[in-house]
């Protein structure tokens, strides 16, 4: 044995340890692939970091139902950023006459309220 005490022992394994790779992860394929088919399935990729703006959705909610609300103001601004894109155009000409008569008025009288919007659904984009 060493003259180390055991708690720097300690801290050594738990340094070795954090260079290997989390294996822990590969205990829960086996029902990650029961429940949503390949583990490709549930892969992330670089960039998707949807809990970024979750969290700074989260900070202006009273805390209250936080996953409804967190659904609503998702559903809300994939809502704008599909009519801004003109999604309805086709579908609903009425509704993309109407909001694209709206969004030049609001440019016109709340440019930075446009301009942080855009901005907001740029950094959406990239994310997906």
């Amino acid at each position: 044995m060493t003259n180390q005490p055991f708690e720097t022992k300690m801290r050594k394994e738990l340094r070795n340890m954090k260079s290997h790779p989390n294996v822990h992860v590969g205990l829960h394929y086996v029902s990650q692939a029961a429940e949503y088919g390949l583990p490709n399935n549930c892969n992330v990729l670089s960039g998707e970091d949807k809990h970024r703006l979750f969290k700074n959705f989260v900070t202006r909610t009273n805390h209250v139902n936080i996953g409804k609300v967190l659904l609503k103001q998702e559903i809300f601004c994939q809502s704008i950023q599909f009519l801004l894109d003109g999604s309805f155009q086709c579908s609903d000409p009425q509704i993309f006459f109407y909001s694209s008569t709206s969004s030049q008025i609001l440019s016109n009288c709340v440019p930075s309220f446009i301009k942080s919007s855009f901005n907001l659904l740029a950094r959406r984009k990239v994310d997906r």
